[in-house]
């Protein structure tokens, strides 16, 4: 049965340097999901071109924006998803977390990037 929460998107870049870079290497061992690492995204040459052009480039339906900032009690990040088809913002969220819990707000951030890409059966089968 078809969940209309769903985000119909297959295919992600996620932008935001080396956290996002670490997000996206836990998010590239789901299954129906194909992720392009930043990394990736900064080879094609993208530097300021808007997420609908990234994705569009890439040849990717998603493009997930990571903006960390650290402050003096941790961690605000703050994920953006842009459906690249249909040009809109589909889905943000902020994360906070202590200045020792790096890890984990990298896989909460990728528990909830697949939970809004895949739906919510991932959450238990990701690590």
């Amino acid at each position: 049965m078809h969940d209309p929460r769903r985000i119909p998107l297959d295919s992600l870049v996620l932008l935001g340097g080396s956290f996002a870079a670490s997000v996206a290497r836990r998010l590239s061992t789901l299954p129906g999901l194909r992720v392009i690492p930043p990394e990736r995204s900064d080879a094609a040459n993208v530097g300021e071109a808007s997420p609908e052009e990234i994705g569009r480039s890439l040849h990717v339906t998603c493009v997930g924006v990571c903006s960390l900032l650290e402050c003096a009690t941790g961690f605000d990040l703050r994920v953006e998803l842009v459906d690249t088809l249909a040009e809109r913002l589909v889905a943000e969220e902020r994360f906070l977390a202590g200045s020792n819990e790096i890890a984990a707000l990298e896989k909460q951030a990728a528990r909830w990037i697949a939970q809004q890409l895949l739906g919510p059966f991932t959450s238990n089968s990701h690590r």
